[in-house]
């Protein structure tokens, strides 16, 4: 083989592990992103007061999480730090793990998730992402192995917050009873369930004219399972009504 043809192989080989580096780098900052993105919006409704997207969190507490353990797992598998099939066995497993989970667990894992605070998660997927960032430049292979492993730890890890968070009691023990567009503003009517013989809480909340900074106006408790309660406005004299079972329970004044 002459010199050109070496030099050949060696610029093909460092150019094929050029693009594979920048692939893991670029899939891995994805990961994190969107682990970072998933994390901000199971906790919308308390950071900056979304309560409507507590109808969805239970749904995205199953969907979201299975969709980062197959996305880490895959990270690991495709640059061989673990085996296809022990990344496909792990994949099943956990995902059989989450559905036990939800059955079963739901409410112990959810306890446990409660007392994280949300900064501390953000602030290690943070980490993680400016060290990948420089790692484009510095980080030696056996290096950018390690930080895959995280990667795809934090995204696992993730999965879990995330399934917590979606069955706290205030996500998943609830019943979205109304949602009306009124003078500039949005409102919701929840009922919260109440556990182990505790009574219902029906709450009214008023939003903003983007349904977020959701702050309550009303709050009473009761009986309300087999009851029809729902919200009716009165345009005339800017009143909202709550009604059960065809009857005011509480006339809330609305402001323009």
């Amino acid at each position: 083989m002459t010199l050109d043809k070496l030099d050949e192989s060696n610029t093909s080989t460092q150019s094929q592990q050029l693009r594979s580096m920048r692939y893991d780098s670029v899939f891995s900052l994805l990961l994190i992103a969107s682990a970072m993105g998933s994390v901000l919006l199971v906790q919308a409704d308390t950071l900056i007061g979304a309560v409507g997207l507590r109808f969805f969190y239970t749904g995205l507490g199953i969907v979201m999480p299975i969709c980062f353990l197959f996305a880490s797992l895959s990270l690991l598998a495709w640059y061989k730090d673990i085996p296809i099939w022990l990344a496909f066995g792990l994949g099943l497993v956990l995902c059989g793990g989450i559905v036990i989970l939800n059955l079963l667990l739901a409410w112990i894992v959810a306890s446990v998730v409660a007392i994280i605070p949300v900064g501390f998660i953000l602030l290690g997927l943070g980490m993680v992402w400016v060290v990948w960032v420089w790692a484009n430049f510095r980080f030696t292979p056996t290096k950018r192995k390690i930080m895959r492993i995280v990667s795809a730890a934090l995204a696992l890890f993730t999965a879990f917050y995330i399934f917590g968070i979606a069955f706290l009691p205030g996500h998943s023990e609830l019943n979205f009873r109304g949602s009306k567009a009124f003078n500039n503003r949005y409102y919701y009517l929840i009922i919260y369930w109440g556990w182990l013989g505790d009574p219902d809480n029906l709450i009214l909340y008023e939003c903003n004219q983007f349904a977020l900074n959701c702050a309550k106006v009303y709050t009473t408790s009761g009986e309300y399972r087999a009851t029809n309660v729902e919200l009716v406005p009165e345009p005339d004299n800017n009143n909202l009504l709550v009604r059960v079972d065809g009857n005011t329970l509480y006339t809330y004044r609305s402001s323009q």
